[in-house]
């Protein structure tokens, strides 16, 4: 914002060059919001604002007001030949909403356990009424199987099939994110295997979950108020600025 009243002077001075205050206003908060998009570190993502485009996602993100966001993951066990499946739905402002856990016997590969997750995960939603959802899973390959960008191997089409055919009936999004975004799901997927071959929690979640939820909305509360804090720094600095430019120093 500095910057762009800075400029605005040198143009008033030496260009005879006039803006009104909003475009002003206007053009520093994009040449803010373009520097901050540059410093972002690359990292593949499919939740995107455009299909195919990759963003940096390194924490939850909250979804949009209305739509639930269900995070799963998986565990893999080669040696004992099965595979478990940790699911969490959240809302918007990362209210816990349930988890459950599944142990899927007879899972040969990593991949596999991934899609039962998912499949897992959407089945979860569908019982508790969530229509309106995005399904988030930091495996990418099975992620873009399921949005067609990637072909589906021999072993993935049964378990596809039946995830898109839930899909049908409801509002579905498919996206890839990060292990460190999909921390919680993690958490519940890594639970210990020997309890039960299924559990749930809904509204309340477990004791051991408590401090990675946390950690979640403690990252929303942090980013809510460095915003904030740009926002009334920006503020600051345009009321400083401006005066000066009116006073042509």
């Amino acid at each position: 914002m500095a910057y762009t009243l800075w400029k605005h002077r040198n143009d008033m001075l030496f260009n005879d060059v006039r803006r009104e205050l909003s475009k002003l206003w206007e053009a520093g908060i994009k040449l803010a919001d373009d520097f901050k998009e540059a410093q972002q570190p690359t990292l593949l993502g499919t939740n995107s604002r455009e299909a195919g485009e990759t963003v940096a996602v390194f924490r939850w993100q909250q979804p949009a007001r209305g739509l639930v966001k269900v995070n799963v993951d998986a565990s893999f066990r080669k040696e004992e030949n099965y595979g478990a499946a940790g699911v969490v739905g959240r809302h918007g402002n990362g209210e816990f909403l349930g988890a459950g856990f599944q142990r899927n016997p007879h899972v040969n590969n990593p991949l596999l356990a991934e899609g039962l997750a998912m499949r897992t995960g959407l089945e979860f939603a569908w019982k508790n009424k969530w229509r309106r959802v995005i399904m988030e899973s930091d495996s990418k390959e099975f992620v873009l199987c399921l949005q067609g960008e990637y072909k589906t191997p021999n072993k993935l089409q049964l378990i596809v099939g039946d995830i898109l055919y839930l899909a049908q009936d409801m509002e579905v999004q498919f996206h890839h994110i990060s292990r460190v975004s999909n921390n919680v799901a993690h958490t519940v997927a890594h639970w210990d295997h020997g309890v039960s071959m299924e559990m749930q929690w809904l509204h309340h979640p477990p004791y051991w979950l408590i401090v990675a939820l946390l950690h979640d909305i403690v990252f929303l509360f942090r980013h809510f108020l460095s915003i904030l804090e740009q926002i009334l720094l920006s503020l600051v600095i345009f009321m400083i600025s401006y005066r000066l430019v009116k006073k042509g120093v």
